[in-house]
């Protein structure tokens, strides 16, 4: 990679102070969609976060709950493979 390319990632990955970028902790609210209130900042107000693949708040709807709670239930948790390897899920064919 050429110098002028270091260097442009290097400023893009550095903060202001020149140490590294500082993401923001947050911690979305259950059943209050789409707030969220921001981890480790004293008095911190709630924000709103929309920028979720939740965006229609469907992720806190009761019945799409029971029905993650009654597959996790019945299936386990964890992400698996590609279905090339491990086979189609049958909740993927129910949709």
């Amino acid at each position: 990679m050429t110098t002028q390319y270091l260097d442009m990632f290097s400023r893009l990955t550095e903060g202001s102070d020149g140490g590294k970028r500082e993401f923001l902790e947050i911690g979305r609210l259950a059943g209050q969609f789409p707030a969220a209130s921001v981890r480790g900042v004293e008095d911190a107000s709630r924000i709103s976060v929309w920028c979720s693949n939740d965006y229609l708040g469907m992720g806190q709807h009761p019945a799409v709950l029971d029905a993650m709670k009654e597959a996790v239930d019945r299936y386990g948790a964890g992400a698996g493979g590609s279905r090339n390897i491990g086979g189609t899920n049958h909740y993927h064919v129910l949709l």
